[in-house]
């Protein structure tokens, strides 16, 4: 049975060849490309790319007096995926508000209005030059409603249907056929193997559990 890489048309004669291609500079480059729905590049043009890009990049290095440190790195993707929280937590909590709002208004506006009775007036058989006044009408006025654009109606009903995947859960298994894992490096493990999903510079990743609950109110949110 042979082992194949569908984004550089490769095929290998066993499993850990084919991890360790995968595990390359070559592959995760090509991965991009396919992504982006480019054709993929030899890694002899690839090696080539990356000796000329070394070229331009020395002199920047050398005259570099700051270097990022790992503790860097971790720093800005630890603030990076609390930006993102903070991001869809207000954008929810804003639509509920909203929503909120609305409800209040129809319930005022579909209230009946009852007339307030006042005292009988007593009978006179003497014929009144008055003029009757005309009945003042009970129908509630129509009220402008704010309108909600298709975008947000849309993030509404998604929020309200939304279901929470658990970290130990394929993001990528059909729902009938989700697959759920005793711990969260059991199911990265799979989804790397059955759907291709890399995690660049993963030993820099603080927040693993984090990546993957973005990820799936990704998924679910758009």
């Amino acid at each position: 049975m042979s082992h194949t890489c569908v984004s550089c048309a490769l095929e290998f004669p066993d499993v850990p060849t084919q991890r360790g291609h995968m595990k390359s500079d070559w592959h995760r480059y090509n991965l991009k490309r396919r992504v982006a729905q480019l054709p993929a590049i030899s890694e002899a043009v690839f090696n080539e790319k990356i000796a000329l890009m070394a070229q331009e990049d020395a002199p920047e290095d050398r005259s570099s007096k700051k270097q990022v440190t790992k503790k860097d790195v971790r720093r800005q993707q630890k603030e990076a995926l609390q930006q993102q929280r903070r991001e869809l937590l207000a954008k929810r909590e804003a639509l509920q508000e909203k929503f909120k709002g609305l409800n209040l208004d129809n319930n005022e506006t579909t209230e009946p209005k009852t007339a307030e009775k006042g005292p009988a007036e007593p009978i006179n058989d003497q014929k009144s030059t008055e003029t009757p006044a005309e009945p003042a009408s009970d129908a509630p006025k129509d009220v402008e409603q704010p309108e909600i654009s298709q975008e947000e109606q849309l993030l509404a009903e998604k929020l309200a249907n939304r279901v929470e995947i658990p970290v130990t859960t394929c993001l990528f298994c059909p729902m009938k056929k989700q697959l759920n894992f005793a711990t969260l490096d059991e199911n990265l493990d799979h989804m790397f193997k059955a759907h291709g999903l890399y995690i660049p510079e993963k030993k820099y990743l603080v927040d693993p559990a984090g990546l993957i609950t973005y990820l799936g109110e990704k998924a679910r949110l758009g």
